[in-house]
């Protein structure tokens, strides 16, 4: 494994480590495969890639990006800026560090427009096999902004029921609950919460 630090010559603020089964240099740009650059935000990971050394432009196949706040992202291809905003395709997010997580997020377009944020684009949600269409979305990464309440299970009418709470919270006090689950087929519940406390 190969490691080199990418820096700018002058600037004052150095790229991190970047560390490679090979590394290449062509032109001012970074030829690199089975990658992998950390920073504050969290650790990504591809396959094949180019960074710019000056711009500090990406261009990465297969990524997988494991942030320090417990949301991991995979995605065919990335590109943008390596500490900037940044579009991932055939992406999803998930809280699980798992080849074969319970539920995520899917999007043809993920764009990264902050470490605490994503927007989706053509979007689902998929739990097991049920894949719920979603609109686009602006999603927080920040932990405490999204979380993922205890599954509903029961029995009613004589079939099987069972839902998944996600709680999103748009601003202190206002809180988003949407419930996709099962019974009877896929349905997808949900509502304001508002928290008189705060």
């Amino acid at each position: 494994m190969l490691t080199l630090w990418v820096g700018w010559v002058l600037a004052a603020d150095p790229l991190p480590a970047l560390e490679a089964e090979t590394i290449g240099l062509e032109d001012g740009v970074l030829s690199a495969t089975q990658g992998s650059i950390e920073d504050e935000h969290g650790v990504l990971r591809f396959e094949h890639g180019q960074i710019g050394i000056e711009s500090g432009v990406v261009e990465l196949e297969q990524v997988e990006i494991a942030f320090e706040n417990g949301w991991f992202i995979r995605a065919e291809r990335m590109d943008g800026l390596l500490n900037g905003a940044s579009v991932l395709q055939g992406a999803s997010i998930t809280a699980c560090d798992c080849d074969c997580p319970v539920w995520d997020l899917e999007a043809a377009s993920l764009h990264i427009t902050s470490p605490d944020t994503a927007v989706l684009e053509d979007a689902a949600l998929r739990i097991g096999p049920l894949r719920l269409p979603l609109p686009d979305a602006e999603v927080p990464l920040e932990p405490e902004t999204i979380g993922i309440g205890l599954p509903g299970l029961g029995w009613e009418l004589g079939d099987l029921r069972f839902d998944l709470p996600f709680v999103i919270r748009f601003r202190p006090g206002m809180d988003l609950e949407l419930r996709p689950g099962w019974w009877r087929g896929p349905r997808l519940t949900g509502g304001l919460i508002a928290d008189q406390h705060t």
